[in-house]
Formats: structure tokens, sequence, C-alpha cells
């Protein structure tokens, strides 16, 4: 189908907000893993900072707390699991349904404009691919936002200026997928093309087996069936490497982000500003919240 930038983010939000209770359902579990997961890290540096202070009670009650923490968190995932599967196939069905019914408003002529093989592409290849590239990041991004948000704050409740060097990271981590939105944007559309116009060439294909093999023409029936394997690899190929360059680029910053992060802890720490133990657990709050703006950042090109 031939839509455009604008028609596909309004397209994903009346989805989005057409199951708003389902997905709602779907976030729950998102945003108690990522509060919980942040919660540990806070965890960690009290755990630390007992072992600092020789302190085997504080010690062992940090390590209990820390245990139900993650069985709690293990709990909560499958829930994840659950909930967003359940939000996706409505979705998904959905979209087939509109789908359906605008077929039913062309006339003959108009619905015969296009192959049946097309058509076929839009109920299978494209929302598969509104999966992949719509539902499935949707949730990771939330997934990534929570992780930020809770991050951060836990970040400021050690000390002002890492939230200030956190605000920072998440600006610039916003701003580099900016430039590769439209190389990405157009690679997408190519690949769901020309995979529509290998299902009508596999289709049409399928349809001449019969007189293929009565006039010995095996051969030819091979080298058709590898041109339309080749025309629904070769898109997808160029996407995959175009986003993984992409996805590298967008690492380094991440990486340079993250220790310019690291060595504002470590001289605080030094300083006796925030506790020691903040080098063990502070580093894992920055390293999520590097991780999550590094995801959030290759998310938004999908």
């Amino acid at each position: 189908m031939k839509i455009n930038r604008k028609s596909a983010r309004m397209g994903m939000t009346h989805y989005l907000k057409r199951f708003w209770a389902a997905n709602f359902l779907a976030i729950l579990p998102t945003l108690a893993v990522c509060a919980l997961q942040t919660g540990t890290s806070l965890v960690m540096i009290q755990t630390f900072q007992s072992i600092i202070e020789r302190d085997l009670r504080g010690f062992a009650f940090w390590i209990a707390v820390m245990m139900g923490a993650w069985f709690l968190l293990l709990g909560i995932n499958s829930l994840q699991d659950f909930f967003q599967g359940r939000a996706v196939r409505a979705m998904n069905n959905a979209v087939r349904r509109d789908m359906a019914a605008t077929l039913l408003e062309k006339n003959h002529g108009e619905f015969h404009a296009l192959d049946t093989g097309e058509y076929l592409s839009w109920f299978t290849n494209d929302v598969n691919q509104i999966e992949n590239l719509a539902w499935s990041p949707f949730y990771q991004c939330v997934d990534s936002a929570a992780t930020v948000v809770f991050s951060a704050a836990a970040l400021l409740t050690l000390h002002w200026s890492l939230l200030g060097a956190a605000l920072a990271t998440t600006v610039v981590m916003l701003l580099v997928p900016r430039l590769f939105n439209k190389r990405m944007e157009a690679l997408g559309g190519d690949c769901a093309r020309e995979q529509a116009a290998a299902t009508s060439r596999l289709k049409d294909l399928l349809a001449g087996y019969d007189v293929l093999r009565s006039f010995g023409r095996e051969q030819r029936f091979r080298q058709g069936a590898d041109a339309a394997s080749d025309q629904i690899e070769g898109p997808k190929f160029r996407l995959t490497y175009v986003k993984g360059f992409v996805g590298a680029g967008i690492g380094c910053v991440n990486i340079l982000c993250q220790m310019l992060v690291n060595v504002l802890i470590g001289i605080l720490s030094i300083r006796g500003v925030i506790l020691q133990g903040s080098l063990m657990g502070g580093g894992n709050l920055c390293g999520s919240l590097s991780n999550a703006l590094g995801s959030m950042a290759q998310l938004l090109l999908s």
C-alpha cells in the first residue's frame, strides 16, 4: 500500500488509541519492570556501601532485598509478554479487517487494477512489517523511555549534576537519529514495494507450473523462483545493513556519553560528595540510561 509519512503516523496512532485499554495493560508491566530494575541498582549501591563499611548485617539485608526484587521482576516479565502479545494480536486483526473493508469499497475495475498477489502481500508482508517496525518498536520505546525516566530520577537522588549530565545525553541521543530518518524511510518503502512485486511474480510463476513442466522448462521455473527470492531478500538485506551501520554510529556517540557520565561519578565519589558504593550501582544506572537512550535512538529509525 502506498501511504505517505503523515498518514502512516496517523494510522499507527489510530490503532494505538483504538486499543488503548489493551495497550495500557501491556505497558503497565513494562513500567513495573523498569522501576524494579532501577531499584536493584540503588540496592546494589547500599550493598557495596555495607561491604565498604564492613556491615555484615546490612550486607545480608540488602542481598535479601535484591533477590526478592529479581524474583518479582521475573514474574512480571511473563505478564508483560502475555499482555503485549494480546494487544499486538488485536491490532493486527484490526488492520486486516480495515484492509478488507477498503477492498470492498472498490468497484470491479479498481479491484482488478492490481494483481491479487499484491493484495496478498498487504495481508501478510505489510502486516508483518507493521508489527516489526511499529508495534514492537513502540513497546520497546516505552520500555526505554521508562528506563530513562527511572534511571534519571535515581541519579538525581545521588547528585543533581548527574541528572544534568543525563539530560544533556538525552538531547544528543535524540537529535542524532534525525540525520538518518529520510534514508531509512526510503529504504523501508522500497522493501515493501519489492516484496509485493516478488509475491506477484511468484504467484504468476506458480500459476504457470503445469505449462512449464509440460514443455520441459523446469530450468525457467527454477530461475524465476531464484529471481523472485532475491527480489524479496535484496531490499531486506540493504535495509538491515544500512540500519546496522547507522546503529553503530549511534552506538559510538552513546559510548562517549556514557564514559563522560562515569567520569563525573568517579570525581564525585573521590571528593566524597556521593557514597563510594555509587561507583558500582551508579555505573549500572548510567549504563541503563545510556543503553536505553541508544535503543530509543535506533527504535526511532524504525
